[in-house]
């Protein structure tokens, strides 16, 4: 298959003359060799990824913190270093904003990725347990930031661009006393103006 391969290439783009195929065979090995090293590599922090999830649930159901009522709570991309983005479920516990990045970067060819997640918000068990809450948050890229900390949250309609076939409803603007400013496009059809009171009200 190789040497097919590389004989096309020749006779497209050889124009007679001597090709080094020692050479050639070197160049595709090493691109295979870097798709597969991709791939794994992907695999293996999805893996790491899940396997942080689970051992941070298995700690905080050894020490249960239940609430007296569920948290609200909504999924979010965020954009960062201008292309790349990641996604995260927000929870809001009483006075505290937190922040699970539950996924990495994706791209608009799984417009519903985020659903699995709309779904964990529904379990009241779940969103019941402020222990799993505070653990999920304190992963990798996870973020907690209490109610007297947030200075201002707006909330705008209009959609993002870039997002394709994502399904989203505007954006919520939360900006940190220290004067961070993040975008939180909120995924789904949700209530954008209600979660900004929820935000400014959260007790």
């Amino acid at each position: 298959m190789l040497l097919l391969l590389m004989e096309g290439l020749h006779q497209w783009f050889g124009f007679g003359r001597r090709v080094r195929w020692d050479g050639m065979a070197f160049v595709f090995i090493a691109v295979w060799v870097l798709i597969f090293c991709s791939s794994f590599g992907m695999n293996f922090l999805q893996l790491r990824r899940i396997a942080r999830v689970d051992s941070a649930l298995v700690e905080a159901a050894r020490s249960p913190q239940l609430l007296n009522t569920p948290c609200f709570g909504f999924v979010a991309m965020e954009y960062y270093a201008l292309i790349l983005n990641r996604t995260f479920v927000i929870f809001l516990a009483p006075g505290v904003l937190y922040g699970w990045k539950a996924q990495g970067p994706v791209s608009a060819a799984t417009p519903k990725f985020f659903a699995p997640y709309r779904e964990m918000l529904k379990d009241e068990a779940f969103t019941s347990e402020l222990a799993a809450i505070k653990r999920l948050a304190a992963l990798p890229g996870g973020f907690v930031l209490p109610r007297p900390r947030i200075a201002s949250v707006e909330f705008t309609p209009s959609r993002k661009w870039g997002m394709g076939r994502v399904r989203h409803t505007g954006r919520i603007f939360v900006t940190s006393d220290s004067g961070v400013r993040r975008e939180f496009i909120l995924l789904g059809e949700v209530d954008g103006p209600a979660i900004r009171q929820r935000i400014l009200t959260m007790g």
